[in-house]
């Protein structure tokens, strides 16, 4: 067995290092899935690694990389899930956003809210108002391409973060 040539470092839960751990399984390349514990936090935050106190990080190609997002367009266009051509993996960009930013961190603002009463209100009107409007969105871009992708007729970027969403709010 080799030993992988990669490093994806983050807390042994699925958010932010969710997409990265996706496109490694489904490119079939082998990483090292490091899940420290909570609590040794501190220890992993005082690493030279951990460039800007937050992980994920990513070791691997001689580098070492910072931010979630960053990590996952870095492996999608590494391994053929977005394109290198700035036109070509715009509209797919545009959607990876929408999905994380518009659709996916929406559900967890609920955080935010001290009051119950606020929280519950929010969460509810998130998911009985907010939520179908904007996946009315991406129903519309499905529509379009006949493929069960949302571009073309393979996985890219977009397609790892509406997997990841979903997985999220169905299982949470």
């Amino acid at each position: 067995m080799t030993t992988p040539s990669y490093k994806l470092t983050y807390f042994p839960i699925q958010a932010r290092a969710e997409i990265s751990r996706m496109i490694f399984r489904y490119a079939n390349i082998e990483f090292e899935d490091i899940k420290f514990d909570p609590q040794n936090w501190k220890d992993i935050k005082n690493d030279p690694k951990v460039k800007i106190d937050q992980v994920p990080v990513l070791e691997g190609d001689d580098k070492v990389v910072a931010q979630s997002q960053t990590i996952a367009r870095y492996l999608a266009q590494k391994f053929g899930y977005l394109p290198t051509d700035p036109d070509a993996a715009l509209p797919i960009e545009e959607l990876f956003v929408f999905i994380i930013s518009d659709i996916s961190e929406r559900q967890y603002l609920t955080s935010v809210f001290k009051d119950s009463e606020a929280r519950e209100n929010y969460r509810t009107d998130y998911f009985e108002n907010q939520l179908p409007k904007k996946l009315g969105f991406l129903e519309k871009v499905l529509e379009k391409n006949t493929t069960g992708f949302l571009f073309g007729d393979k996985m890219t970027l977009a397609d790892f973060a509406l997997v990841d969403f979903a997985q999220r709010v169905l299982y949470d």
